[in-house]
């Protein structure tokens, strides 16, 4: 497992799930962690993470310029 950096236009979609990431993600150890927290989500989850919605549900968000873009 390794550490890659993507572009923030890139991510398409984010999930209300949360894992805990280390602090230092240099050695293996620290990988191994999320790479079994992330299978683990898959078990709970097999039909895909629930994602966020932070107009209706999870932040309640009420300004119209973000309602406009999450829409």
């Amino acid at each position: 497992m390794d550490v890659v950096p993507v572009q923030l236009p890139l991510i398409c979609a984010r999930s209300k799930v949360r894992i805990s990431i280390p602090a230092d993600l240099r050695p293996l150890e620290g990988r191994q962690s999320i790479l079994l927290a992330v299978q683990e989500l898959g078990n709970r989850f097999p039909e895909g993470l629930p994602k966020l919605n932070p107009v209706k549900v999870d932040m309640k968000i009420e300004d119209p310029e973000i309602v406009e873009v999450v829409n």
